[in-house]
């Protein structure tokens, strides 16, 4: 449990600092607008896979 809400802490940072990086560059609006929407989507794919393997649902059973 603890370490779930770390890696989610840790990851929260990462884009939180890619973020602001991305801002503190001039001159390329269109490229940050990008480079901002593939961050967030890519932390919440993140987050549902983090979420789905605390649920349970993260290893599925084998198929015979």
């Amino acid at each position: 449990m603890i370490t779930i809400f770390l890696q989610l802490v840790i990851a929260a940072l990462v884009v939180g600092l890619v973020l602001w990086l991305v801002q503190q560059i001039p001159g390329v609006a269109p490229f940050a607008n990008i480079i901002r929407v593939v961050a967030i989507v890519i932390f919440v794919i993140y987050i549902i896979y983090l979420l789905m393997g605390f649920m349970g649902a993260g290893h599925l059973p084998a198929l015979r």
